[in-house]
């Protein structure tokens, strides 16, 4: 009997149930959250949400036209520091919406 490291198990597991995706998603948005707080303040981070991660863009919700102003003019600090705290380039853009 032949022993397999329970890492590859659940990975053929994960890829099986088409949850990949999802488990992607939710790291992504767990980043996004301390990376907009370092990049935007906690202030200004207290008025903004990751809502959505699919398909390389992020989308996140704030509550103020201001706070969107200022998503939209550090956009690619957030995209550096995402991606970097990531390991890899997995976010391409970010879009902004209402909370």
């Amino acid at each position: 009997m032949t022993f397999r490291p329970l890492r590859d198990l659940l990975r053929g597991q994960i890829q099986k149930q088409g949850i990949s995706n999802a488990i992607t998603a939710a790291q992504v948005l767990d980043v996004a959250r301390s990376v907009i707080v370092e990049v935007l303040g906690q202030q200004t981070a207290h008025y903004c949400q990751p809502a959505v991660y699919k398909s390389g863009i992020l989308h996140i919700r704030v509550a103020h036209a201001a706070v969107a102003q200022e998503v939209f003019t550090q956009n690619a600090a957030l995209l550096a520091a995402l991606n970097k705290k990531l390991g890899q380039e997995m976010v391409q853009a970010i879009t902004i919406g209402p909370a």
